[in-house]
């Protein structure tokens, strides 16, 4: 199964939710005033200047944390909006072990659930390493992190 199936991360599903939901988040977390139109929230986030869009991550990445607001719903949206980083680090890893579908979709997860939103840093620079870090070492690869990886059986 692809990680959009395995997160649910449908593109119309997911606008949808972020329109809905985009007032009341706005209103908790400032730094989402700068998207005019949540439902076009992707297209935005593509076209934004960097710095721009990462203060709108991190925003959700605020309401989407266990430690932040516990926002289910902003965890998904702000996952959807990490999907192409995610993506990106499925081709990087892909000629080391096999499934990375569903590590890289898990990992994804705990990362927007747990990502620390109280200090600035680039998220989606930050959520690509972590990601592409517990690739490698499920696959038995050795990273600077983790030296001792375990091998593949």
């Amino acid at each position: 199964m692809s990680m959009v199936g395995l997160l649910g991360l449908d593109d119309d599903v997911m606008a949808a939710l972020a329109a809905d939901r985009w007032p009341g988040w706005a209103e908790a977390e400032t730094r989402l005033a700068r998207v005019s139109e949540p439902a076009r929230l992707n297209a935005w986030r593509r076209q934004a200047p960097r710095q721009e869009a990462n203060e709108v991550l991190l925003g959700l990445a605020r309401l989407a944390a266990f430690d932040g607001c516990d926002d289910h719903d902003a965890a998904l949206v702000l996952a959807w909006l990490l999907l192409p980083v995610a993506l990106r680090v499925r081709r990087e890893v892909a000629d080391v072990g096999q499934d990375h579908d569903s590590i890289i979709a898990g990992q994804l997860w705990v990362e927007v659930r747990s990502i620390p939103w109280q200090r600035p840093h680039e998220v989606a620079v930050r959520i690509r390493y972590l990601l592409r870090e517990a690739a490698l070492v499920e696959c038995g690869v050795r990273t600077r992190r983790h030296p001792a990886a375990r091998p593949l059986p």
